[in-house]
């Protein structure tokens, strides 16, 4: 297991009632953990870019393991969203936890732009920024559960909408460790949606 997933875990173990789930606060928060060079991975090839594993009790982990960037095309925005709502619905779940099992730590890089926004498939354009927006809807708006991101590796652009749309987010304290909404510099504007949640924390 992951530093991060660790500490998310430790931590709700510590005391549940101090991770209230959103509907409950008003701002979302987040942590940074001093590094460490302790990282565990796995060797088991996925049958598909997302894994969802009961940690303990009430506790659930949702793993990206699209390599090699953890990039959200369509299917990867819709696996995440069915992931959530499945744990959402079971009446087991409490909490969750988003992290990545790539070897590289990359949290996510964001949009897959180059099989998504570059010369874009006009049919599948519309559902891709549906599957999006629905991810948005889905671990932001959700009143069942309470999110953590666990990051150890880089999260720009959507990889950060990812992170800020979660109740808490836990982030090793490193130099290959940044979050931050970098579209700009690609010429995208992000949605304001997106723009709002990071004034917000």
């Amino acid at each position: 297991m992951k530093t991060t997933t660790m500490a998310a875990t430790k931590l709700i173990s510590f005391g549940r009632r101090i991770l209230p789930c959103r509907k409950q606060i008003r701002h979302s928060s987040s942590l940074i953990l001093p590094a460490s060079s302790s990282f565990s991975t796995s060797t088991t090839k996925p049958s598909s870019w997302v894994t969802t594993k009961d940690l303990d009790e009430g506790i659930a982990t949702i793993q990206l393991h699209r390599k090699p960037a953890n990039t959200l095309s369509l299917e990867m925005c819709q696996e995440i969203s069915n992931g959530i709502r499945t744990l959402a619905d079971d009446n087991k779940t409490s909490v969750v936890i988003l992290s990545s099992s790539l070897p590289n730590n990359i949290f996510s890089a964001g949009l897959d732009i180059i099989d998504e926004l570059y010369k874009p498939d006009l049919d599948r354009l519309p559902k891709f920024w549906s599957a999006f927006q629905q991810l948005f809807l889905d671990l932001y708006g959700s009143e069942e559960i309470t999110t953590i991101a666990a990051i150890e590796g880089p999260a720009p652009a959507a990889g950060c909408m990812l992170a800020i749309s979660c109740d808490y987010r836990l982030m090793l304290d490193a130099e290959h460790v940044n979050i931050g909404l970098n579209e700009s510099q690609l010429g995208i504007v992000a949605p304001p949606w997106m723009c709002q949640q990071y004034i917000e924390l």
